[in-house]
């Protein structure tokens, strides 16, 4: 009873300063959303990217952000709400700093668009997981039982020569698959014997 005795005086002397207390309320329930500033990203910067990078933009949304911070107010994400994203994906701290990143760039752009006040990125400050490359070289052995396993595998009509070819060429460039799998004729250099990757 006290509480609300006192939150009604607080109201009358707003209403008597000329302030409208149902104001706020409704500008608060009207702010954008985390989502909205998703949706502008998707339409207005997604399509600029590379496929690769706009599927998992669009996973690490789907499956980890939207669930916990969609229908938030992106004006009232805080770096506790950021931090407590981050470290629910610890185990996988190669996606944890992903995702972060994403938020980042999510919350300049809110920033940019007037959905939040200038210089309150909440990500700022949340420590990044140590990431550990994985370095691994086959070996000699291990590379003649590639090629063993895909030749037995073309005689017996398993495979197709071209998904051998494939596999061989990823073995001998270090290529990423989707960079190989989208080659184009015209990148290849025949007289230096090179493939000419625009992006890479």
């Amino acid at each position: 009873c006290d509480q609300a005795r006192d939150l009604a005086q607080q109201i009358l002397a707003a209403v008597a300063r000329g302030l409208d207390p149902q104001s706020d309320k409704f500008q608060r329930r009207d702010a954008p959303k985390f989502e909205n500033v998703w949706q502008k990203f998707e339409t207005d910067h997604l399509p600029l990217r590379k496929p690769q990078t706009r599927l998992e933009y669009q996973k690490q949304w789907c499956d980890t952000i939207a669930p916990r911070l969609g229908t938030t107010s992106v004006a009232d994400i805080t770096r506790f709400d950021i931090d407590k994203l981050h470290k629910g994906l610890r185990r996988t701290p190669y996606r944890a700093n992903r995702t972060l990143a994403l938020c980042s760039r999510l919350m300049t752009l809110a920033e940019e668009w007037g959905w939040r006040r200038q210089s309150t990125n909440p990500c700022r400050g949340v420590k990044r997981f140590e990431e550990h490359p994985r370095t691994g070289y086959l070996k000699v052995n291990q590379l003649e039982s590639i090629g063993n396993a895909l030749r037995a595998l073309e005689e017996e009509g398993k495979i197709q020569p071209n998904a051998a070819a494939a596999i061989k060429l990823l073995l001998l460039t270090g290529a990423r698959l989707n960079e190989l799998l989208t080659a184009k004729w015209a990148w290849i250099d025949w007289d230096r014997n090179l493939i000419a990757l625009p992006d890479s």
